[in-house]
């Protein structure tokens, strides 16, 4: 009478068994732009770039690790792309403490994220343009142990140029 249906408990998802956190830097310095031309910023392009990559990315697991002075996980391992390009799209300059760069607390957070997995490949992207800045709780050294302990390998992406770029100013650029 009602139309009883059955409901799937247990959903099949095909999943490639990779799973990757992306790490965002959004440091200060993710303001400046380096084409005087389009005026785009640095976070602009790493947020372009990384939503590129998670609609690439279909069937494997993706969290979101942000960065600055702080390291906060943003969103856990989700096959959800909707909600993870959500989250990637709003992220801005000052949504935490944006005065430095803690790439070493950056990595372990992200390497949390995937220390428990069982995938068989574990991955960390590192969207970032500079070097760690300001007081870091773990060095990038040290991090880098941890990945290698826990078997995740871990990608740098250079976002900006060696020349530097144009950083926004009271009297111009």
């Amino acid at each position: 009478i009602a139309r009883p249906q059955w409901i799937d408990k247990r959903s099949q998802v095909q999943v490639d068994g990779i799973d990757i956190v992306l790490a965002i830097d959004v440091s200060g310095s993710m303001r400046i732009f380096d084409d005087i031309r389009t005026k785009k910023s640095r976070i602009d392009v790493a947020k372009q770039e990384a939503i590129h990559f998670i609609d690439k990315r279909a069937h494997d697991p993706i969290g979101v690790v942000i960065f600055g002075a702080d390291a906060v996980s943003r969103c856990p391992l989700t096959l959800d792309k909707n909600i993870l390009k959500e989250i990637v799209s709003e992220l801005r300059l000052g949504i935490i403490n944006y005065e430095g760069t803690v790439l070493g607390t950056a990595l372990a957070v992200s390497v949390n994220r995937l220390r428990n997995s069982k995938a068989k490949s574990k991955i960390i992207i590192l969207l970032t343009d500079g070097r760690p800045e300001g007081p870091d709780k773990v060095s990038p050294e040290k991090s880098m142990e941890l990945a290698k302990k826990f078997g995740i390998k871990v990608y740098t992406i250079g976002v900006g140029n060696k020349q530097g770029g144009y950083a926004p100013g009271a009297f111009g650029f």
